[in-house]
This record gives structure tokens, C-alpha cells and sequence, in this order.
């Protein structure tokens, strides 16, 4: 049953040949990337421009004579999706992975700054010199948690989203109809 807050969307393609979806039939589609990439720009780009909670439906019209196919185009696509999405989110860890990381390689580096800060007004008279090497040094060290905040903060969320845009269009609604029974018209064209 469908929430009244949620529409259905369609993205339509109108194929002309197998070719132009999936890249090679013979390759296994459950462990490869199949789909054209020009394809799948497409369909991402349609996609992304829906609302969150709207429900996506892949209508893709093919020449008569492939309709054997059906379930191996449909099977592909939801494959590259699939595949898609586990990429992001191995791109997201690894992110978040890397900006704590970092964070601790700076939190380091801020107090071996800091301790050597303290050792030069121990040691060295107050002067000029002295003053603006400290205070460079200072700088330096919260120089150094710029990188890991920007990771930390920004960095993940572009894998976040892209990693629910897949999901998404991996559990649409695929529909693989003949075009010789459907009067619809490209609209990348």
C-alpha cells in the first residue's frame, strides 16, 4: 500500500538495442558494472531529481525481438545499482575512517606544537622573534585539524547521499516492456 505523501515518478527509455543499456551481455551482471554509462547518468540524474519519498518507476521500452531479455536488463540494472551503492559506502567509511584518523594524527601534532611552544618561553628570552615563532607555531598546529574537520564534517555526506540515491533506484519499480506495444518516446532525444 502507498502513503499518500508518496508519488510515483517514471523514468522512461526508450532503447533501440541492448547495446545502448548494457555494456556486455556476456559478462556475469551479478558481479560487474553492465550498465551504459551514459545510461546510467540518465537515470541518476532523473532520480536525484525526485523528492526523497517519492517511488521511482523504470519504464524501459525495447525492440520486440528482446523481450527474452527482460529479466536479465532488469536483473542488471538492479545489479549496477546494487554495485553502486556498496561503492559509496565503502567510500563513506573509508572517509569517516580517514578524517578520525587524521583528527588523531592532528590532535598529536597540536600538542607536540604546543610543548614545543612552552619550551621556547622557558628557554628564550620574550622578544619579537621569539613571540612570532611561537605564535606561528601555534597556528601551524590548529592549521593541521583543517583537513580532518573538513572530512569529519563535509566530506562523507556527498557517499552518504549517493549511496541512498542507489538504494533507491535499486529497489524502483523496473518495468521492460516491448516498444513495439508502447508508443513512447525517447527522452533523451
Amino acid at each position: 500500500m502507498i502513503n499518500d505523501n508518496k508519488r510515483k515518478k517514471e523514468i522512461h527509455l526508450n532503447i533501440r538495442s541492448l547495446d545502448e543499456i548494457l555494456i556486455n551481455l556476456n559478462t556475469p551482471h551479478y558481479r560487474k558494472r553492465c550498465l551504459n554509462e551514459d545510461i546510467e547518468d540518465y537515470i541518476v540524474e532523473q532520480a536525484s531529481s525526485f523528492q526523497k519519498r517519492d517511488i521511482i518507476d523504470l519504464k524501459i521500452s525495447i525492440p520486440g525481438n528482446s523481450c527474452e531479455l527482460r529479466d536479465i536488463i532488469e536483473k542488471s540494472i538492479r545489479n549496477h545499482f546494487i554495485h553502486l551503492k556498496e561503492k559509496s559506502l565503502i567510500q563513506y567509511k573509508h572517509s569517516l575512517k580517514f578524517g578520525w584518523r587524521s583528527l588523531l594524527i592532528a590532535f598529536l601534532f597540536l600538542g607536540i606544537i604546543i610543548s614545543i611552544t612552552e619550551l621556547e618561553v622557558k628557554f628564550f628570552p620574550e622578544n619579537g622573534l621569539t613571540t612570532l615563532i611561537r605564535e606561528s607555531l601555534i597556528i601551524l598546529g590548529w592549521v593541521a585539524f583543517w583537513r580532518p574537520a573538513e572530512l569529519l564534517l563535509y566530506e562523507w555526506y556527498p557517499f552518504k547521499r549517493d549511496a541512498r540515491l542507489y538504494d533507491r533506484i535499486s529497489k524502483s519499480n523496473i518495468h521492460v516492456v516491448s516498444s513495439d506495444s508502447e508508443g513512447i518516446q525517447n527522452p533523451q532525444q
